[in-house]
């Protein structure tokens, strides 16, 4: 997939790639969240033959949906869900109700995920009539 876009979902017209799940302009965040192939990162831990112990400083992160593997990472890391980022967004934008414009996953697995939003009531500068759309972004990955 050379445009690494594995699951995503859109409001709008269709993207130029061709790829995604259309929604209607009124979606709600669970709906987005939904299409745009959100998952749950599950930690394990890992093993090495021929050690009996897991790895001691290290786990795995796995998708819980479908098992898949994402990432080894430091026994430290904290993982932070995706829908954690959107939630975010949504609470930063201060309850004013962003309009959802795309989101998904990419990369082998899903490993990374996205969320981008249009605040709604645009910015002006005084002494210019043309409005500054806000946008607000999140993205993370495994």
């Amino acid at each position: 997939m050379s445009h690494d876009i594995h699951q995503m979902a859109y409001v709008g017209e269709e993207p130029w790639h061709g790829l995604g799940t259309q929604l209607p302009t009124a979606s709600t965040y669970e709906e987005v969240v939904q299409a745009a192939g959100f998952y749950t990162a599950v930690e394990r831990p890992l093993f090495s033959p021929p050690m009996e112990e897991p790895i001691p400083d290290r786990k795995g992160l796995f998708r819980g949906d479908t098992d898949e593997y994402l990432a080894t990472v430091h026994k430290g890391y904290e993982v932070v869900q995706f829908e954690e980022v959107a939630r975010t967004l949504v609470e930063a934008a201060g309850g004013v109700g962003a309009i959802f414009h795309t989101a998904g996953t990419l990369g082998r697995n899903g490993v990374r995920g996205w969320l981008l939003g249009e605040l709604p009531e645009p910015l002006r500068v005084r002494g210019d009539k043309s409005p500054i759309r806000r946008y607000v972004l999140g993205y993370t990955g495994h």
